[in-house]
């Protein structure tokens, strides 16, 4: 009798059809999961730059003049005032750091007030979840209001 060594067609049809069932419901979680990370990178990027404000705050005692810089810029030449860079990630500053970031950060100033929001760019808007700007927190030193206020 002969001996067979290997798989049959069939059983290598059923195990090509249980891996690709596998594929299809963990890449789009995985896809999802690294959304969801790069999501908290905003939000922790958001609280950074308002712990920074506070800074900037307690030395000039004025929000105003806070601004942010280029991720291309000199960080070694910037001036007092540029505290933190426009786009996410922050590290990155290929030439191509406006079409490849994933967050553009922003800043609205008064002297006794400021708002922060990331806006999502390119693959991370989510349009189903409804998030294109993630947080914006908005800071009043009116009335002792020390509060920051959260909103989608």
């Amino acid at each position: 009798m002969l001996k067979s060594y290997g798989f049959t067609l069939l059983e290598l049809l059923v195990s090509l059809a249980i891996v690709g069932i596998l594929v299809s419901i963990a890449v789009p979680t995985y896809q999802s999961q690294i959304r969801d990370v790069y999501r908290s990178e905003a939000q922790v990027a958001l609280q950074s730059l308002a712990v920074t404000l506070e800074t900037h705050y307690r030395q000039q005692l004025s929000y105003v003049g806070a601004e942010l810089y280029d991720n291309d810029a000199d960080r070694s030449a910037l001036d007092t005032d540029q505290l933190f860079p426009k786009y996410l990630p922050k590290d990155y500053s290929g030439e191509d750091y406006a079409e490849q970031s994933r967050y553009l950060l922003s800043l609205e100033t008064t002297p006794n007030t400021y708002s922060l929001s990331a806006t999502a760019q390119g693959v991370q808007v989510d349009t189903a979840s409804g998030w294109a700007t993630l947080r914006k927190w908005q800071k009043h030193r009116i009335r002792g209001d020390l509060r920051p206020h959260l909103s989608k």
